[in-house]
């Protein structure tokens, strides 16, 4: 916690944690700004988006008693779009363009995947899986990590882009808290929207008393 004067705890202060989708990857549209709170509004809504597809491929792969070892593999992941319509329809436009059968099947989709890095969304794998299995036994493979870093990408643009259209609609260049918040209720359905907002609404830091 910071201190105030005198080396005293500053009541006003609030912490906030370290972004897992740092600004540099909140991809924005051209002639389009980002508000400090709607970063953070973004990077609570990817957040959890991208934890609920990755801790959905580890209940998969742990239902499959570890048959690979300790590793995700992409079978896991398109076993989570199988099997959860909420998370399909966020995905759908990349499914449809990426269909599980080419990448299960097709050695080159494979290969492709096979990627030594995820790029940029590399630390945010890493940090994703922290959470979803704390004791660091189970990691990504390489074909599954290339998966998930192309789907991450998709969503921040699907939200950068839906955030810059409803800010457009208010004739504004600046993306604001809301105009995430709301791209997230455009973008998501059901339990997934509400657990989404939610973590959006709880992000913002409270404001101090008096």
């Amino acid at each position: 916690m910071s201190s105030g004067k005198g080396g005293e705890p500053d009541p006003h202060h609030v912490d906030v944690p370290e972004p897992c989708f740092s600004r540099e990857l909140l991809t924005l549209p051209r002639g389009k700004q980002l508000d400090p709170g709607a970063a953070r509004a973004a990077d609570a809504g990817l957040t959890y988006l991208a934890g609920e597809l990755l801790d959905g491929a580890h209940n998969f792969w742990r239902e499959e008693g570890a048959a690979d070892g300790s590793a995700i593999q992409p079978r896991h992941v398109d076993a989570v779009f199988r099997s959860d319509a909420e998370l399909r329809r966020l995905w759908a436009a990349w499914l449809v363009e990426n269909p599980s059968a080419s990448r299960a099947g097709d050695p080159s989709a494979q290969h492709s995947a096979a990627k030594p890095s995820s790029g940029p969304f590399d630390g945010v794998i890493d940090r994703l899986m922290e959470s979803t299995d704390p004791t660091g036994t189970l990691a990504v493979s390489g074909p599954a990590r290339g998966v998930v870093a192309e789907l991450l990408a998709h969503l921040v643009r699907q939200l950068m882009n839906a955030a810059a259209e409803v800010s457009t609609r208010v004739n504004s260049d600046v993306i604001h808290r809301e105009d995430v918040r709301g791209a997230c209720r455009v973008l998501t359905t059901g339990e997934l929207r509400l657990l989404a907002d939610r973590e959006i609404r709880e992000a913002m830091p409270k404001a101090p008393p008096g």
